[in-house]
């Protein structure tokens, strides 16, 4: 016989157990529309310094496709419009820009891509943004002397919310591991309760705007270049950004939509002064004054390892040597400059390398290594020319052979 206390247990049990279940299902629900805004409407639910947390989701990362990557640092995601690539190339293009990213940050997010998600997922073209300060690893994460007190962007992300893998530290380089089990649950959880939130979000202002009209389809649609949930009083005019095809809604709520489709930030902001620029560099000291052959085991090891994993998967490449603001470029020592090139091109080969450290006059600048948005023009229209004579896979098969030695520097390799 049930007393009034039993039957009350009873109706709060099953109040809680419809509570967790309407819950799990609202929380899938919102995973499946993620998994749909992220994988067929393009969109970057994490801001600036967390982006790298986008390489954890198989939905962005883990399709079998072909596909551009683009990968490097900030500056890659920033002055490539991966929208106008897309319509000149006619195939997915992925902006991997990394926040800080060094050339062992940029070796881990296509290693991440091949163990994480298998070789399929692995893109077919990948477009490589270097400079002196990615190739010098500058901050070092790894070796006996890391810098520790510089924050790790991919590295972080992989280790806090990666379901598979973290990543070590060898005198090399950084290398990802296996998680434990325990690990792998800790990740899980972490992710979803602090950073599932933003990415529900993200889908529901997609969905919105696919259901009012927006194009749910991404080769072929018209560009439509937005800022990044930018504060309104600290943007240049939105029609230098936005292209035509605006119908239906009024440009606010357009903005507020799109927002979640674009991982453009700098060139929409007030460009920096000359005396600001000069401040940035300022802090560049050990850069400009980095001799490459220092490191020459180091960087025969790094760009081995690489261009050992673009042969293997017969992923072609196109190197491109970001353009600095030439507040920036005339701080460095002319010879090891040259020599920082030499080991690219050494690597790579000329052929694959488009140098576009210089093309920028200094007003297409929005700081010491950002453009504008008619820099980022120039560059993305540039980039696209040198990979219209690429044959993806899905078009011609691609044979690459990288070098897996340097013929051009001074030195032999330390024994």
């Amino acid at each position: 016989m049930s007393t009034p206390a039993s039957k009350k247990g009873r109706l709060t049990l099953s109040a809680i157990a419809i509570a967790l279940a309407a819950y799990g299902g609202l929380a899938l629900g919102f995973d499946r529309l993620a998994v749909w805004a992220e994988s067929d409407f393009a969109t970057y639910p994490y801001r600036s310094g967390e982006s790298s947390i986008r390489w954890t989701l198989a939905s962005v990362f883990g399709r079998s496709e072909p596909t551009v990557l683009l990968v490097g640092p900030s500056a890659i995601g920033e002055d490539v419009l991966y929208e106008v690539l897309e319509n000149r190339l006619g195939v997915r293009v992925l902006s991997g820009g990394i926040p800080n990213a060094t050339l062992d940050d940029i070796y881990l997010g296509m290693d991440y891509i091949r163990r994480a998600y298998g070789p399929a997922a692995l893109p077919e073209a990948v477009v490589i943004g270097l400079s002196p300060r990615v190739v010098a690893n500058r901050p070092r994460h790894f070796g006996p002397e890391p810098d520790v007190d510089r924050q790790r962007f991919i590295i972080d992300a992989i280790d806090r919310y990666s379901p598979l893998f973290r990543v070590v530290s060898t005198p090399l380089g950084s290398e990802l591991q296996p998680k434990s089990a325990w690990e792998r649950w800790k990740a899980r959880t972490r992710f979803a309760v602090g950073k599932q939130q933003p990415r529900s979000v993200a889908a529901l202002r997609a969905a919105i705007e696919a259901v009012s009209g927006g194009e749910a389809v991404r080769i072929g649609y018209q560009s439509r270049i937005v800022p990044f949930d930018q504060p309104a009083a600290n943007r240049l005019a939105l029609t230098r950004g936005l292209e035509d095809g605006l119908v239906g809604w009024r440009p606010a709520i357009h903005d507020l939509l799109s927002a979640v489709r674009s991982p453009y930030e700098t060139m929409f902001l007030t460009p920096n002064s000359a005396a600001n620029i000069e401040k940035q560099a300022d802090g560049w000291a050990s850069i400009y004054a980095w001799n490459p052959l220092d490191d020459d085991r180091l960087l025969r090891h790094q760009f081995e390892r690489l261009t050992r994993l673009l042969d293997e998967h017969r992923i072609e490449a196109r190197v491109v040597l970001l353009p600095e603001h030439p507040i920036s470029r005339r701080r460095y020592r002319p010879d090891y400059h040259a020599r920082y090139k030499r080991y690219v091109e050494g690597a790579f080969g000329a052929d694959r390398v488009l140098d576009l450290e210089d093309i920028l006059p200094e007003d297409q600048y929005h700081d010491q290594i950002h453009a504008t948005y008619d820099g980022a023009r120039r560059i993305t229209e540039m980039i696209a020319d040198a990979l219209a004579a690429v044959r993806l896979r899905g078009v011609g098969e691609t044979a690459i052979q990288y070098s897996t030695r340097f013929e051009s520097t001074e030195s032999e390799p330390p024994p």
